[in-house]
């Protein structure tokens, strides 16, 4: 682990970018009978510290979905593809001729969006309960991976390397090593609970406009219509499990002596196609590259969908919650938007590579169950890390993994 943290910590902490070489003493030391580990060494997502690594090479490779499950308002997973919606293929073009609704905030008083926990872990945890029987190996229910992880999590810390603006409310996570897998939780950070509980009105109707948008160009069988005097129900999902192998950056110093690491993790699919391919569903207003900010939608959108190997998008382009017209584009048509600004998709697999790896290596110092807890503060490029020990009174206020899944008997 030594020689790996001196290697991160010398090139890619931003409090440590021109420091000297560190000493073995200054390096993470486990502290004896004591519920966490001091001075875990910080890492950097600044994009501009990995102008050494090879940035037209793609480290993952692409992720293959492995399993499907729907989820109702029990939140239990069900195999297969109940809660699957088809793309409403005549929605598309200007809406003034397709006659599709275009009120995105039709509903709106009527809508309750229940406060809940993040629970993609939770429910990817229940799925590999429901296909696995006790006394089975936990690796082998999940395909030889290394991590579990939702996708929205790798999401936000592959674009944590440009995530610094106004907008940003950072990311946290809790992590834990069982059975020899390392399991990655997402937790609400302070920044995200208080623009929460602070919405305008308006920011209410933009996020509901959201999935407005879903239920005006989906349906449940391709030879129906929309409905969309329904309430908007936001407890029927459809989800996909996917696997996918991250390669360590080939340039970086003493990469042959890195492993590979097998990502599982679960995805959110919006709709599918008539043929039965995922499809990921947006909203833009306008036009497709309006805004400054769109070269960073434009790069967080193409990293979500190459997590889940989708090809197209659908997107719905709206005026002051009027829906105008609706397109459905290439994935690949997003690069030239971000780009031509000098946002790097490989700058992001290649620091979720060393993300991943400094979790590995400071789990791996401790026990299994051990928590560690890693935080990228907004407008900061920099994660800081947190040992606690299994049973401490720290480790016991995060949950990574629930009695369930622990007491399933895994081998």
């Amino acid at each position: 682990m030594f020689s790996f943290i001196k290697f991160i910590t010398t090139y890619f902490s931003e409090a440590n970018m021109n420091s000297p070489e560190y000493s073995e003493e200054s390096l993470p030391k486990k502290k004896a009978k004591n519920d966490y580990f001091d001075n875990l060494q910080p890492i950097s997502s600044n994009p501009h510290n990995f102008n050494q690594i090879n940035l037209t090479e793609n480290l993952l490779t692409k992720p293959a979905c492995i399993g499907e499950f729907s989820l109702d308002k029990s939140r239990l997973p069900s195999l297969g593809r109940s809660q699957a919606r088809y793309f409403y293929e005549s929605s598309l073009g200007n809406c003034n001729k397709t006659k599709i609704s275009t009120k995105l905030t039709q509903g709106f008083d009527k809508f309750k969006k229940e406060e809940k926990e993040d629970e993609g872990l939770l429910v990817l945890m229940r799925w590999i309960l429901a296909v696995s029987v006790p006394n089975s190996s936990l690796k082998k229910s999940i395909h030889e991976s290394d991590f579990i992880v939702w996708r929205g999590t790798i999401t936000r810390l592959m674009f944590s390397c440009y995530d610094n603006g106004p907008n940003s409310v950072g990311v946290k996570v809790a992590c834990c090593k069982f059975k020899g897998v390392y399991f990655i939780r997402e937790l609400n950070t302070k920044t995200k609970i208080k623009n929460e509980n602070s919405k305008t009105d308006y920011e209410e109707k933009m996020c509901f406009a959201g999935h407005k948008f879903e239920q005006i160009v989906t349906v449940e069988d391709l030879n129906m219509k929309p409905n969309t005097s329904q309430n908007v129900d936001l407890n029927s999902e459809f989800v996909g499990i996917f696997k996918a192998t991250l390669n360590p950056p080939s340039n970086l110093l003493n990469s042959s002596n890195l492993n590979k690491f097998n990502l599982f993790y679960g995805a959110e699919i919006d709709c599918i196609s008539s043929n039965g391919q995922h499809l990921e569903i947006k909203t833009q207003y306008k036009n497709i590259g309006f805004g400054k900010g769109f070269p960073n939608k434009a790069l967080k959108w193409w990293i979500q969908s190459y997590l889940a190997s989708i090809k197209h998008l659908v997107i719905g382009l709206h005026e002051n919650l009027q829906l105008n017209r609706v397109e459905l584009i290439e994935v690949n048509s997003l690069f030239k938007y971000f780009s031509r600004e000098n946002l790097n998709s490989a700058c992001c697999f290649a620091f979720l590579y060393l993300f991943l790896q400094t979790i590995k290596s400071y789990l791996d110092e401790g026990m299994e169950e051990d928590i560690l807890v890693a935080e990228r503060l907004p407008n900061s490029n920099e994660f800081n890390f947190q040992l606690f020990e299994k049973g401490s009174e720290m480790a016991n206020n995060y949950c990574v993994l629930n009695e369930e899944f622990k007491n399933h008997c895994w081998r």
